[in-house]
């Protein structure tokens, strides 16, 4: 959703400007080694780190050396093993997804209370959709004319 871009983008700028000469024009020379580190942190929702959810590994640190010699297993082998990998990894990433999700509903629905209207009484109605960042967040007033249920 456009929500989880905007934390995602936020969560970068927030990086950047921690790393930034004042002036902000060497930006680009400290990307790459944040999309590194966030890539190969385990993210709190998930419980993995998006680098091992997209590739089905964890990643080799820079810091590792270099091995000398790759011990490939045969390709009709490995590519079911990593398809199952990954089926393995974003189901776990899922359930972990869901469970958080469950967790923060409850908690945010803890000390939450139904409103309750009557004949009379005047609302504002939060407008979702068709609105730009510059339009009105609500519409209203509106008179309750009637109440079912």
């Amino acid at each position: 959703t456009n929500g989880q871009v905007e934390r995602f983008n936020a969560t970068f700028a927030a990086q950047l400007a921690k790393y930034c000469h004042p002036n902000r024009q060497d930006w680009d020379l400290y990307l790459p080694s944040i999309v590194y580190a966030y890539n190969t942190s385990i993210h709190s929702t998930t419980e993995l780190m998006p680098y091992e959810v997209a590739f089905g590994r964890c990643p080799k640190s820079p810091f590792e050396a270099a091995s000398p010699a790759l011990d490939l297993p045969p390709l009709h082998s490995f590519y079911p093993y990593l398809q199952r990998t990954r089926r393995l990894l974003t189901s776990q990433a899922r359930h972990n997804i869901m469970r958080h999700e469950s967790h923060w509903k409850q908690r945010y629905n803890r000390n939450r209370q139904d409103p309750s209207y009557s004949v009379g009484d005047r609302v504002y109605l939060n407008v979702a959709t068709g609105r730009t960042k510059l339009d009105a967040r609500r519409s209203g007033p509106y008179t309750i004319l009637d109440t079912s249920g």
